[in-house]
């Protein structure tokens, strides 16, 4: 998957719960916008419990964790 395969399957599920990015970072995380941002693009990894979360908010399964959180980043 690549990274904007991954960005579109997360908004996917974002859209699915009527939430935007924004309101996922403000509202679900409780971070700011370009640090979801920052994660979402690669230029920062994403925190274990920021997956965790997100798989259980938005019930992404596991066999996908890798595929969207991790492979699209890989030697970026």
């Amino acid at each position: 998957m690549s990274i904007n395969e991954s960005k579109a399957y997360l908004r996917k599920k974002y859209a699915a719960h009527g939430l935007t990015q924004e309101q996922v970072a403000l509202d679900v995380l409780n971070v700011d916008q370009s640090t979801l941002s920052r994660y979402m693009c690669g230029t920062t990894q994403w925190p274990l419990w920021v997956i965790q979360f997100m798989m259980d908010y938005f019930d992404i399964p596991p066999e996908d964790v890798y595929a969207v959180f991790i492979s699209p980043y890989v030697g970026k």
